[in-house]
């Protein structure tokens, strides 16, 4: 039994009693008591799983204490006036303190996902001095997606050394402008005759967006 089936059921125990039917209510009353009881009990032992589920992030703050703290108060605000009945008011009491955890676990921040994040990075060869420049990105913390990203590198094969973070923006252009900044900055892309560990150029000069990359870099990070 719900707590709003249990509420109805005390509002009629409450009208059989302005009517005289007290024998009726004393039973509605004790079947009341007993619904609220198991439910209440019910909600309580499922707040700790609710706490937990509120932690990883699979229910928000406010939806569960919405639920569960909503019907709690149904049933509170109808039994309240009743409290001089022992059966009563031990559920009574439950279901306060079911709601007053409820109320603890609204209290805990509403997780929302994590944002990605994009990141430059470079590798550098201590052999021949070349450095490699790439990105990456993630929704873990820019060093986290930078270290990810290094795993099973295929500069690693070539001598180069752990990627290291460079630049770290929440705008994918600055990112792609920047990549592009700092294969240049390390001597241009092999292909187009230059010294930097990068075969091809990160942004090729045919792109559309060339420019709206640069300009996002440099108002982000400086350069030209």
């Amino acid at each position: 039994m719900g707590i709003p089936q249990a509420a109805s059921k005390a509002a009629t125990g409450a009208s059989r009693l302005v009517t005289g039917d007290t024998q009726a209510m004393g039973a509605s009353l004790q079947q009341t008591g007993a619904g609220i009881k198991q439910t209440a009990v019910q909600d309580y032992n499922q707040a700790g799983a609710g706490a937990q589920r509120l932690a990883s992030g699979q229910v928000g703050a406010g939806e569960l204490a919405d639920a569960t703290g909503r019907g709690l108060m149904t049933g509170i605000m109808v039994m309240s006036p009743m409290k001089g009945v022992g059966a009563v008011s031990t559920e009574t009491k439950i279901a306060e303190a079911v709601d007053a955890n409820v109320a603890k676990a609204a209290t805990v921040p509403e997780q929302s996902a994590k944002a990605t994040t994009y990141q430059t990075y470079t590798k550098t060869n201590p052999d021949t001095g070349e450095v490699y420049t790439g990105r990456t990105s993630g929704t873990g913390t820019p060093e986290e997606n930078v270290k990810a990203r290094d795993q099973g590198h295929h500069m690693n094969d070539k001598g180069f050394g752990p990627a290291e973070l460079d630049k770290s923006s929440s705008n994918p252009d600055a990112i792609r402008g920047r990549e592009q900044q700092m294969i240049d900055a390390n001597g241009g892309a092999k292909r187009g005759g230059g010294t930097s560990g990068n075969e091809i150029r990160g942004v090729s000069k045919t792109n559309k967006k060339a420019e709206q990359y640069k300009q996002a870099a440099t108002k982000e990070f400086g350069g030209s």
